[in-house]
């Protein structure tokens, strides 16, 4: 079950699901899109698109079975010129 705190959300959980949406539509999003912070060993495991949209995507973040705290994501991504996604 994730909480909120005054870090972000908290989790007890083994994975968890953020939902990321963008003002217009990207592709080519995968796990090197995105950094966590938290536990060590958080990790992206799958992006999807949601069905029927063009800029809303599901994020499964994978987390240690005996973490329990806040966990960051942070997108990482750049635009074909190399700039940040806005």
């Amino acid at each position: 079950m994730a909480t909120s705190g005054d870090q972000g959300p908290v989790t007890a959980a083994q994975s968890a699901v953020a939902l990321a949406v963008f003002s217009e539509p990207v592709t080519g999003l995968g796990p090197a899109s995105f950094k966590t912070a938290g536990p060590p060993d958080a990790a992206v495991s799958a992006i999807t698109l949601l069905r029927g949209t063009t800029s809303y995507y599901h994020i499964l973040l994978t987390l240690p079975p005996s973490y329990y705290g806040p966990v960051t994501l942070s997108l990482v991504a750049r635009t074909p010129a190399g700039q940040p996604l806005k």
